[in-house]
């Protein structure tokens, strides 16, 4: 089997990129039920990591399963991985992780199952988003002591730096005073900045306001993460005016038909483009510069 182009679990308008030496990346399955990651260039394919090899971080461990690899244009990858249980002292609390390639061959993990990170630990993960700076991202789930209303996170690994917890659901969004996220959708990380994000908060039943006088018509954003590490909201359903008109909907961080690899909303210049809809049904595309 072959996976690629395909939009990864969580993060559909990212895209998986490529870069100048190589075509792109492949998740690979044989007849023996073993994976392999490769890299494709004009020449052939490149193996990047495969089942049984064997991992000098954490050491001795071995690789066991993949998800959908993401590269950039400096030649990088970051991928999803579940490694063997026993070789390396790895259990079934820990062998499961992020993986990221920043430097030829490396692919050191940037987060594990286990791992605590402010104050939470990691117990799951989506495939990661991946930018030109090397900076991972992923949709991820806590445990620990945790209730089930605050169970999801996004995680945020700047390369070189520590993990991070950009967002949580229950806690306030930003923007929306005394609300509460309920739920993420979608996640993208451009170059730059941080991730950008589509994201439910909670609402009230039967047209009653929730937290923060969140309703059903005013319960879902976008929001992103600026180059100072500030998050802003960017558009929100029910409530933000553009020109006089309030938005009724926007599309944004969606996968292309036919071509779901393709990266969505924004650039390599800051920029973010959603298309909104509003409550006359008009439309319009609305390009918003981040700092």
């Amino acid at each position: 089997t072959i996976a690629t182009l395909l939009p990864a679990s969580g993060s559909a308008g990212h895209g998986r990129k490529g870069n100048p030496s190589a075509s792109g990346l492949a998740r690979v399955g044989f007849t023996d039920s073993t994976q392999a990651l490769i890299e494709i260039d004009p020449t052939g394919a490149n193996l990047i990591a495969e089942t049984g090899g064997t991992l000098t971080n954490p050491a001795g461990a071995q690789w066991k399963l993949y998800g959908l690899p993401a590269t950039n244009l400096s030649g990088g990858a970051a991928f999803l991985a579940t490694l063997a249980t026993g070789p390396g002292g790895m259990t079934s609390a820990n062998a499961t992780g992020l993986f990221a390639d920043t430097n030829a061959g490396s692919n050191e993990p940037v987060a594990r199952k286990g791992d605590t990170v402010g104050g939470f630990t990691l117990t799951a993960f989506k495939d990661p988003v991946f930018n030109d700076d090397s900076a991972v991202a992923s949709l991820v789930t806590l445990g620990g002591a945790v209730a089930s209303a605050t169970n999801k996170a996004i995680l945020l690994v700047p390369n070189g730096g520590a993990a991070m917890l950009i967002a949580q659901t229950g806690g306030e969004p930003a923007g929306v005073a005394g609300a509460q996220w309920k739920a993420f959708s979608s996640l993208a990380l451009p170059d730059g900045l941080g991730p950008i994000f589509t994201a439910a908060m909670v609402s009230g039943l039967s047209g009653t306001a929730g937290p923060g006088g969140v309703t059903t018509a005013t319960d879902f954003g976008l929001w992103a993460q600026d180059s100072n590490g500030v998050l802003h909201l960017i558009a929100r359903e029910g409530v933000t005016v553009i020109e006089g008109k309030t938005l009724k909907s926007f599309t944004a961080l969606g996968a292309v038909p036919g071509s779901p690899g393709q990266t969505r909303v924004f650039n390599a210049n800051k920029q973010l483009v959603y298309r909104a809809t509003y409550t006359d049904n008009s439309q319009s595309l609305v390009t918003v510069q981040m700092p």
